[in-house]
């Protein structure tokens, strides 16, 4: 299972080896995105965190 900040860290490791910029709200759009596509894949939820579609600061 995943948390909101395994994501998060991902995107961000993402953003530093591509150089390329990656802003708080992008990168919570990106977080949503990504949860959405794979709950639709899948029959049950994947990421775990009642916070995660909510704007969690503590991720940024």
């Amino acid at each position: 299972m995943l948390s909101c900040f395994n994501v998060a860290d991902y995107f961000i490791w993402l953003a530093n080896e591509t150089g390329s910029f990656i802003s708080n709200l992008k990168l919570q759009i990106q977080k949503q995105w990504m949860k959405e596509y794979y709950e639709s894949r899948a029959d049950e939820e994947n990421i775990t965190d009642d916070q995660f579609g909510k704007i969690n600061s503590a991720a940024w």
